[in-house]
């Protein structure tokens, strides 16, 4: 793994933009950094705490500024953090379809 500055990526259709404020860290991450993702580079971490910045064309489940958290299943047969990036960067796209509500969460007033 390195620290590196990447472009923020832009939600697709059905997809939601998130800033990320909380990622958990796993066995699962340990896989995607030992090589075992299907393509590179990948930004690891499937559980996912953050902010909806932005809706992709046709996602309607959601609304920005909502708290949600996103969890290995990706959606459209991805594994978040595996065969998408995932929550070890400020910012993520994800799939409206597998988030859920997190709306009292990881608040930052609550630590």
């Amino acid at each position: 793994m390195r620290l590196v500055d990447i472009p923020v990526p832009q939600p697709g259709e059905g997809q939601v933009h998130l800033r990320v404020e909380a990622c958990g860290v796993c066995n699962g991450d340990s896989i995607a950094i030992s090589g075992f993702a299907p393509e590179y580079p990948r930004i690891p971490g499937h559980e996912v705490i953050g902010i909806v910045k932005e809706l992709g064309a046709g996602s309607i489940q959601w609304k920005v500024g909502q708290r949600v958290g996103i969890g290995g299943h990706g959606g459209n047969n991805h594994v978040t953090g595996l065969t998408m990036d995932g929550g070890y960067a400020e910012y993520m796209v994800a799939f409206e379809d597998r988030r859920c509500c997190a709306a009292n969460v990881c608040r930052r007033d609550h630590l």
